[in-house]
């Protein structure tokens, strides 16, 4: 190092020459000024450590506070009567407690009864989901309670997002690795969360059921077939239904179609739900309107599967001609369902107006519906898309790092050195693409749910959960 002085006139800056800026105090004084940080930083961690001593009361504190919140809230929405010598209360219960709420009554001096809740009124919502279908309620939650008088679309929706959430991460590597990502946070992490990752496994199996389908571990085929022959078994390709194949017409993908399918099939028990609540909260009336829908979606299906589109008509899930069937139905038939379809749909769209004024919005709804089928397709189709992009970035990431230790014959040396670089790389892009492609198959699961589903579902929402009167823990 140098040290040299350069007199100037000016401020012009010298060439290629950096300009340190001195310290202001010395390197002594800056030593005492860190032990005096560390020694203030030992006192914090003392006061940290008595006021953690003082938890479990704050705890059981703030639980009675709580407590008194919710009885003193109670007592002011209590309404007076007789010159304030008669208090009266209303609330909700689920139905299975009144026999509890009864009991603890009938030991007061009170009088009561229970009613059943009645169109028009806010009636808070407890969802009653049993096992496994119970951990997709936070999947719910995240757009809306559903309305009391509507049924709860959560296990309606529940295998179909965990199967598409499989489909767009596609991988049965990537599924197990989330599988046992899952099982350790549920056995290290808090029980508040273990829902969370208890969803997190069953996402994982799907994923793993999916890829397997699909034909890919880690970007790797898993069976052996025609395009495909590097593959780790050279057997079993009947468990691998959704895989690509080559043909002498180019690479087919029956995923694609098969995304296809399971979109209408989503599709058509979204309208067979929006039918039963309408025939639940009117009459059977009400019901016509949706099942026009049916009845056009399924004219669409037997119109496209006898022209073949996307491969619908020549489509088999392994040993299924799922095509073969469809395409039995006569193609006139698709002519009729559409004509009744329209004529239901334009007399029956609201019982409750004038027939012209039904023709008019029956017009509108039919265009919503046309606009609506084709969206739905696209969306449906982007199961297929995700889900061949990770598989391809995860096969060239592979190809990437195995030309460390593959030579021009195209020989593989595992004993090589630079198998160090080759596990790198493979780490290090599989964690990105798997972290990518989760993300895009939660959000794209979510879309499908929130968007195609409960559009066909004519979900309403819009209710607040129920919390009733109860002592804090």
């Amino acid at each position: 190092m140098f040290y040299f002085v350069v007199l100037q006139r000016g401020d012009s800056a010298l060439p290629d020459v950096e300009d340190i800026i001195l310290l202001q105090v010395s390197l002594q004084e800056t030593l005492k000024g860190i032990e005096k940080l560390q020694q203030q930083k030992q006192k914090i961690e003392k006061s940290i450590a008595e006021l953690a001593s003082y938890q479990d009361i704050l705890i059981l504190y703030l639980s009675n506070q709580n407590c008194h919140l919710s009885l003193e809230s109670a007592r002011i929405n209590m309404e007076e009567g007789a010159d304030g010598r008669v208090l009266s209360l209303t609330g909700w219960l689920p139905a299975g407690k009144e026999k509890k709420v009864t009991e603890f009554l009938n030991g007061f001096s009170a009088w009561f009864e229970f009613n059943d809740p009645v169109d028009g009124e806010d009636v808070p919502i407890l969802l009653g989901n049993k096992k496994g279908f119970a951990l997709f309620e936070a999947i719910t939650k995240i757009f809306d309670l559903p309305d009391y008088f509507e049924l709860d679309p959560t296990p309606f929706f529940a295998p179909f997002f965990a199967f598409f959430f499989g489909l767009c991460l596609g991988d049965c590597g990537y599924g197990l690795l989330v599988f046992i990502g899952s099982v350790i946070a549920i056995k290290k992490g808090p029980v508040s969360i273990k829902p969370i990752f208890q969803l997190g496994m069953i996402l994982g199996i799907a994923t793993m059921m999916a890829g397997l389908f699909l034909n890919t571990f880690f970007g790797k085929a898993i069976f052996s077939f025609p395009g495909f022959e590097d593959a780790i078994f050279k057997s079993g390709g009947i468990l691998a239904p959704l895989s690509p194949l080559e043909t002498e017409k180019g690479t087919l993908y029956p995923a694609m179609t098969f995304s296809l399918y399971i979109g209408i099939m989503q599709i058509i028990l979204g309208m067979i739900i929006r039918a039963i609540n309408r025939i639940k909260n009117n009459n059977l009336i009400y019901g016509i309107a949706p099942f026009a829908n049916i009845l056009k979606v399924c004219a669409i299906v037997i119109f496209l599967v006898h022209k073949n589109f996307m491969d619908l008509g020549t489509y088999s899930f392994g040993p299924v001609p799922i095509g073969v069937l469809i395409k039995s139905v006569p193609l006139s038939a698709s002519l009729w369902l559409v004509i009744i379809g329209i004529v239901l749909l334009l007399l029956f769209n609201d019982p409750r107006k004038k027939i012209s004024a039904r023709i008019g919005l029956g017009l509108w709804d039919l265009y919503n519906f046309i606009s609506g089928v084709i969206s739905n397709g696209l969306s449906y189709l982007r199961l297929f898309a995700l889900g061949l992009a990770g598989g391809m970035l995860g096969s060239a990431f592979n190809n990437i790092a195995l030309m460390f230790i593959t030579d021009e014959d195209g020989i593989v040396h595992y004993g090589s050195i630079m198998v160090i670089f080759t596990v790198i790389i493979l780490v290090l892009s599989h964690t990105l693409n798997l972290a990518l492609s989760a993300l895009g198959a939660f959000v794209h699961s979510l879309r499908l749910t929130f968007v195609e589903f409960y559009q066909n579902v004519g979900f309403t929402g819009g209710s607040k959960p129920y919390l009733p009167l109860s002592k804090y823990k």
